[in-house]
């Protein structure tokens, strides 16, 4: 089932990520070959990506930069659109305003393309699908995440029934081994309080490469069940709000 279409949809970031075994052919160069092939839209100079490594000191903290690394980040120019391209994973990111599946998918096959073109990895061992989405809540004293959110919780007698803040995680599995991790918490100010709510679907296992896209179309449709499935009337009323003008 995919997501209903929203006015105000709350996704502020959608996430792919592909790690794959048995590279053959990446090094420091590797990112610079992947480029030409998805350049029309990461149109912005790629960036290595520095690592950090805190040292083992019993004296001091020690901290040492690596430029030396092999992961590249690809941004678009509106910086809404990024890549991030490394020895044995890519992931393919889209934030605010979410285009679409249909637009996003195509990003997604292109640069897994571009990747498995230079790479030359014998097969996928993870693939997941991620949504991360901001609903913005009434401001009140008291947070009732029922009022947004389909949990089935409430205080146990005995606690203070006032809740002023809300972390919360939860790991679901399918009966084909799929994950489903759910996780939700609360945030903003008092004047503008909001609920992230952040829904990863997990494939774990070795899968041959010609599957890949398979499998995120999967994993894409179980997010939507699951994100329609958990959202109340409350929240699809905030989501389909009109916009005022600024």
């Amino acid at each position: 089932m995919p997501r209903n279409r929203y006015k105000n949809p709350p996704i502020i970031e959608a996430i792919c990520e592909v790690r794959f075994a048995g590279v053959k052919r990446w090094d420091v160069i590797a990112p610079g070959r992947m480029y030409p092939a998805i350049s029309h839209i990461y149109d912005a100079s790629p960036e290595a990506l520095t690592q950090v490594r805190v040292l083992r000191d019993p004296t001091r903290l020690q901290v040492e930069q690596d430029d030396s690394s092999d992961r590249v980040k690809f941004v678009s120019s509106s910086s809404s659109q990024l890549a991030i391209a490394g020895p044995s994973a890519v992931s393919i990111h889209v934030t605010k305003p979410y285009p679409d599946w249909e637009n996003f998918r195509p990003d997604i096959n292109i640069v897994l393309q571009a990747y498995l073109d230079i790479a030359q990895p014998t097969h996928a061992e993870r693939i997941g699908v991620r949504y991360i989405n901001q609903i913005n809540i009434r401001p009140s004293e008291s947070i009732n995440i029922n009022d947004y959110i389909n949990i089935g919780r409430a205080t146990p007698m005995g606690l203070p029934t006032k809740m002023t803040s809300v972390y919360h995680r939860i790991e679901h599995q399918y009966e084909d081994g799929v994950q489903l991790v759910v996780a939700f918490a609360t945030g903003g100010s008092d004047v503008n309080p909001l609920l992230l709510l952040d829904l990863d679907v997990v494939h774990t296992g070795d899968l041959d490469l010609d599957r890949v896209l398979e499998v995120i179309d999967n994993l894409h449709e179980r997010e939507g069940e699951a994100f329609e499935t958990l959202i109340t009337p409350t929240a699809r009323e905030i989501f389909n709000a009109e916009t005022g003008s600024a």
